[in-house]
């Protein structure tokens, strides 16, 4: 994903004296956070035009601070003018005015969501897992896993699956992400002949431990049905 700078052209003075003795913020998705205590002080969104984003304050922050996250988080397009419309706690309103510079340089390091290829592995209930997720536009996913048992002296099962996924970076703006997919299984059994084919979703939850690397709980479900916790890392 392109990184995002800001140059900031507009500045209310009001704001900003009684910003500074705010302790560090977090911006989440939608969301800013302090660090120390992950307090929610305030939200923000986007209108449907694209042209402003509004943040509604129920503690003061260091705006201008914030902005340059806050800008990535919305993906505001390349040279596009666009106002902040910030909301403080005593409900006064104030505008800036911001100009968007997208440059062509290096992908940001923190947006490992839209990296190209994922690799996981996951211990569940019945199976192993290994799978690999191939990222094809914005946040979809093609979904590739295979599933065996052939470790475990009283299981006797093996699976494949292909589907298709959704990833999404925050869940309500906390620290945990997650993904949706969905498709076909075909599974094997090792003491027959027998081969069943049907569908399934697979839901997980994720949550950064390292540089690219997640972990989480992960539940399939339908025609094969199992709980797992996996690991990921990014490419």
């Amino acid at each position: 994903m392109k990184k995002y700078f800001l140059i900031v052209m507009i500045l209310f003075a009001n704001t900003s004296n009684a910003q500074e003795k705010i302790e560090d913020i977090s911006v989440g998705n939608g969301v800013i956070r302090t660090l120390e205590t992950r307090r929610v002080i305030a939200r923000f969104a986007k209108n449907n035009s694209g042209d402003t984003v509004t943040i509604n304050m129920t503690e003061y922050f260091p705006v201008k601070k914030a902005l340059p996250e806050i800008a990535r988080k919305m993906s505001v397009e390349k040279g596009k003018t666009t106002y902040i419309r910030v909301k403080e706690p005593t409900n006064t309103i104030t505008y800036q005015e911001l100009s968007i510079f997208v440059p062509n340089s290096k992908q940001d390091p923190d947006s490992t969501i839209n990296n190209s290829i994922s690799f996981n592995y996951a211990i569940g209930r019945h199976t192993d897992q290994f799978g690999v997720k191939i990222n094809y536009i914005n946040h979809y996913a093609l979904d590739f896993q295979i599933g065996t048992s052939i470790y475990r002296g009283d299981l006797n099962q093996h699976f494949l699956y292909f589907g298709l996924c959704n990833e999404f970076n925050s869940i309500y703006g906390s620290d945990w992400a997650g993904s949706f997919s969905a498709g076909a299984i075909g599974i094997s059994y090792f003491d027959t002949d027998e081969l069943t084919f049907g569908a399934v979703g697979i839901i997980t939850l994720s949550k950064k431990f390292a540089k690219n690397s997640f972990f989480g709980p992960k539940l399939i479900f339908g025609k094969h049905n199992e709980l797992g916790f996996f690991i990921s890392t990014r490419f």
